[in-house]
């Protein structure tokens, strides 16, 4: 049996679709590891006829979080990680997990360091690296707590291997809480006493803004002062377990 699964959402097919999956889908292959790509009918059956992956059909909400919780439900394995179609990840990437999950096997949370670049593949910056630039690990090197997340935010969800069980007793991905969904989640599985390690090493390199993307259109219509104010709700509502209506 597989030990991991990738989860890919695609929620639309356009002329650069197929060329950005190829990547990430072969970025993904690895002897313990499935692939699956999440998304509505009338896009995972082109998906299908291309790629030799696990297709799960989702014809309701298209958003990020919805897309990653109803694959969820679906996976096997123990653990899985999202991996966006305009990503890779790094060819060291399953070893560095394996890694370690062997010399932590309390972790519910692993994190690469993610190197953002243009669409020119030019470097713009890293992320998940506070833990380390920031020393804000202080009790146990990379380890994440509150307080660290509280202080610095920039953390990211894709890339990130989580144990299953450990995602869906939090709760999963709250669909509404925009833009700092991500970061929601990871205050919520840290204060639940999931153990949240930010490794030292570059995993998974992100695409930054790619157009048409979700950040692409919320740096369009949200201004600063809004993507801030999202980031004080997630700091407001990640005690709670279940979604709530938002002010």
């Amino acid at each position: 049996m597989k030990k991991y699964t990738v989860i890919i959402p695609v929620h639309q097919w356009d002329d650069k679709t197929e060329e950005m999956l190829s990547e990430a889908i072969n970025s993904a292959k690895n002897d313990d590891a499935d692939i699956k790509v999440v998304g509505p009918a009338d896009v995972t059956g082109k998906v299908g006829k291309v790629f030799k992956v696990g297709i799960i059909e989702n014809n309701n909400a298209t958003d990020f979080c919805s897309q990653v919780n109803t694959a969820v439900e679906s996976v096997e394995t123990e653990w899985f990680t999202v991996l966006e179609m305009d990503d890779t990840l790094t060819s060291n990437y399953f070893k560095m997990v394996n890694d370690h999950i062997s010399a932590y096997p309390d972790v519910s949370v692993l994190l690469p360091l993610v190197l953002e670049v243009n669409s020119d593949k030019k470097f713009i910056r890293f992320m998940n690296e506070g833990s380390w630039s920031k020393a804000l690990s202080v009790e146990e090197l990379g380890v994440l707590n509150v307080d660290a997340l509280k202080e610095y935010p920039m953390f990211s969800i894709p890339g990130a291997m989580i144990r299953v069980v450990d995602f869906k007793e939090v709760g999963g991905l709250k669909k509404n809480i925009k833009f700092s969904f991500n970061y929601e989640l990871l205050l919520r599985l840290v204060e639940n006493g999931k153990k949240t390690i930010s490794m030292n090493q570059v995993g998974y390199i992100h695409l930054n803004f790619r157009e048409g993307s979700y950040h692409y259109i919320v740096s369009k219509e949200m201004g600063s002062d809004e993507q801030d104010r999202w980031y004080d709700i997630a700091r407001e509502e990640y005690m709670y377990k279940f979604e709530r209506d938002i002010k």
